[in-house]
């Protein structure tokens, strides 16, 4: 395990309504008004994730939903710096998100979630989204998280970078390469809210497969199905971890 911060180059931006003012965006209601930048304009463009929420992104790998027309201000320079295909989340809503953390097709920036910058091998970058979206990255945030208002919780990117992660850098070739075909495998899988996920037990494959990869030895089938059970208590465990924690949040 290590920081975060000691796996990064670079994380930001914390402060949305900075996105907005360098790239000039349209505002409607609380937030981006992301529909009229769906159509790449016929000028230099930056692809964006435009707003949060299921809607966004289900899955750990999505495309970029928006581009914005492209701009040179210092706070758009800035930005552009962070340009990456790796993303968190800073509000999380447990019973609307699917996941924490995202890898999109191709470089983009985002109005919503923190942009982060490496300088981590591809397959490397890969598994350290699939462990931060496993049981096990998932717990450590719920660990270090901020508790807001309703279901809202969330991480600002001072507490994401001393967040511990697994250290993939020190990882041997074999199992990097094992956690980045995990990835591959499940990058495209919805497996509902992260609430749903838990109670309906649709991530246990997934899980399974996390420990496999970081496993010394060889997980026979009887052990294997004894590991499922153990996640299926696990799993109900931390369902009753998130209910409480909507009970508390809408008193």
């Amino acid at each position: 395990m290590s920081r975060f911060n000691d796996l990064i180059t670079d994380m930001g931006v914390n402060r949305r309504g900075d996105v907005i003012e360098a790239f000039n965006l349209i505002v409607r209601g609380n937030g981006v008004a992301c529909d009229i930048y769906r159509n790449r304009p016929n000028v230099p463009y930056i692809p964006i994730i435009c707003g949060g929420g299921k809607e966004v992104a289900n899955k750990m790998l999505i495309q970029p939903n928006a581009c914005v027309p492209d701009m040179d201000n210092s706070k758009a320079r800035r930005i552009k710096l962070l340009r990456t295909r790796f993303f968190l989340l800073n509000r999380i809503r447990w019973n609307t998100h699917n996941v924490l953390a995202l890898r999109t097709t191709e470089p983009a920036i985002s109005n919503v979630y923190f942009m982060v910058r490496t300088s981590l091998t591809e397959e490397q970058k890969k598994a350290l989204v699939l462990w931060l979206n496993s049981f096990w990255g998932i717990l450590t945030v719920f660990a270090f998280m901020e508790i807001t208002e309703e279901a809202f919780t969330r991480l600002n990117t001072a507490q994401w970078r001393v967040l511990p992660v697994l250290n993939v850098r020190e990882l041997d070739e074999g199992t990097v390469k094992c956690l980045a075909k995990a990835f591959d495998k499940y990058a495209n899988a919805n497996f509902g809210r992260l609430a749903e996920q838990f109670e309906r037990g649709t991530r246990t494959d997934m899980d399974v497969d996390v420990i496999k990869c970081l496993s010394t030895s060889p997980i026979s089938a009887d052990k294997e199905g004894t590991l499922r059970s153990e996640l299926k208590e696990l799993y109900a465990q931390f369902s009753a971890a998130l209910r409480q924690l909507s009970r508390h949040s809408s008193q």
